[in-house]
């Protein structure tokens, strides 16, 4: 295998659109398969607000740009099959959950506070690939199903812009998968198979 770097920075930034936001995170690139027949461009890019309502969507004809944003992004949050409120949070499951992550991974250093991370609605680190033989393009994002829970599900498209959520839950969250022997392998986290 070999690579190119193409550009010297990054190919979307906060800068491209009001509507991304500065929490650009789980980027995930595919080269629109021919069989879709109404397209935005060449190459769409899925990423998220780790605290997002949907996933975003990016696109363009070449690699290097120009990349232009579709507002309205791919799956949102009401389609996701996760939690669109925050779940009740008594204080004690709060600070039962603290002192479990801290034990786990030292105090943490969140850019918020932790009942914001243990109770905000999002879907986010969308893990997109194109799935040739069934002409479906799929999706693994990750949700809070729960106080502190987020967890993985997968989406499918016929467009690459419209998915359907699966009811059911793959695994813990950031998949990240590959296909190998007619089998599909998750990398999850913190590093699990």
């Amino acid at each position: 295998m070999r690579t190119t770097r193409l550009l010297d920075g990054p190919i979307i930034t906060p800068d491209l659109h009001p509507s991304i936001g500065k929490n650009i995170q789980g980027p995930s690139l595919i080269r629109l398969p021919d069989w879709v027949e109404s397209r935005l461009g060449t190459y769409y890019l899925y990423f998220a607000d780790h605290k997002g309502s949907y996933i975003r969507l990016a696109y363009a004809d070449d690699l290097r740009g120009p990349w232009k944003v579709y507002q309205p992004g791919s799956l949102q949050l009401s389609e996701s099959r996760f939690l669109t409120e925050p779940p009740d949070a008594p204080a004690e499951a709060v600070e039962e959950l603290r002192i479990r992550r801290e034990s786990s991974r030292g105090p943490d250093d969140l850019s918020h506070d932790l009942l914001t991370e243990l109770t905000t609605p999002h879907i986010a680190s969308p893990d997109v690939h194109v799935d040739s033989e069934n002409q479906t393009i799929v999706m693994y994002f990750h949700g809070l199903q729960g106080l502190g829970d987020q967890v993985t599900r997968v989406a499918r498209s016929t467009d690459g812009i419209h998915f359907a959520a699966r009811p059911e839950i793959l695994g813990r969250s950031y998949f990240r998968t590959f296909t190998y022997a007619d089998y599909t392998y998750a990398m999850v986290m913190p590093g699990q198979f």
